[in-house]
């Protein structure tokens, strides 16, 4: 009986040392849910604009020495200029007929994606509030005079546009220019107006202080010339807040029909001798 009594103590103390044992299987960390950071998929990278190109080759390129890119309508033509104005590589937008209008914008930056044939050109504001800092241009038809790009006074839409070369190319100059002459004034200083044929004109004023210039594109109906002021350097002068300036045709001079700042109603424009 003695032995039984023994064997059961033993077997029971036996039981209670084991269960003081460490698990032989530790527990696994939990894994992240899948809606964690970690598991979150990158944002989307940004299309691809194309390599790098020098503004001075993309100027080149657009030609734009010799003319403009010109989209005809019937009641507006729109065009797109490339032009260097004291250094500022520049894009112009303007608008001719019965709505005139002109942005521009100051190029920063130019990529071309090769295998699309398209320049990417970036633009910060230059002189003149900028409605649209990227324009897109398919260079596809370049070779044969033609583009296409967004057009501002469209909604921005892709259009296609034609190159013209500037007439004043060749090797007579049509420029016509009209000056007032008086004995007041040096001859330096008269108020000057050229008109281009290619639309554009420049008319530079005496503000006394200074000679101001007051540029944008001009068109007469056979009895009055009317120049719709694009860009001015006459702010803060009497005539810096025009928006066109008018001459009536008389003959061969031009009467003005507007103040400005020194020139002011009435006075006669003649064609230099």
């Amino acid at each position: 009986m003695q032995k039984i009594i023994r064997l059961f103590v033993m077997t029971m103390l036996l039981l209670v040392f084991s269960g003081c044992d460490e698990p032989t299987v530790k527990p696994q960390p939990e894994k992240p849910e899948t809606n964690t950071a970690e598991t979150q998929k990158p944002e989307d990278v940004k299309e691809d604009e194309g390599k790098a190109v020098s503004i001075a080759e993309f100027m080149k390129t657009m030609r734009y020495q010799d003319g403009a890119w010109e989209c005809p309508g019937q009641y507006n033509s729109d065009r797109i200029k490339f032009r260097y104005e004291e250094e500022h590589p520049l894009a112009l937008m303007e608008r001719f007929g019965e709505k005139n209008a002109a942005l521009s914008g100051e190029i920063v930056s130019v990529f071309y994606q090769a295998d699309k044939k398209v320049y990417t050109v970036h633009l910060i504001e230059y002189d003149v509030p900028l409605k649209y800092d990227v324009l897109h241009i398919d260079a596809t038809r370049l070779a044969e005079g033609y583009i296409k790009a967004e057009d501002v006074f469209a909604d921005n839409e892709m259009t296609e546009y034609v190159f013209l070369e500037h007439q004043a190319n060749v090797a007579v100059n049509t420029d016509i220019v009209y000056k007032y002459e008086t004995l007041e004034l040096d001859p330096r200083f008269y108020p000057t107006l050229t008109l281009r044929d290619d639309g554009t004109f420049e008319f530079y004023e005496n503000c006394y202080s200074k000679m101001g210039y007051i540029r944008g594109t001009w068109y007469s109906d056979g009895s009055n010339l009317t120049c719709k002021i694009q860009e001015t350097e006459l702010q803060g002068f009497a005539g810096g807040d025009l928006s066109e300036i008018i001459f009536n045709e008389i003959e061969d001079t031009l009467r003005l029909d507007t103040d400005i700042c020194y020139s002011r109603l009435g006075m006669v424009f003649r064609q230099p001798d």
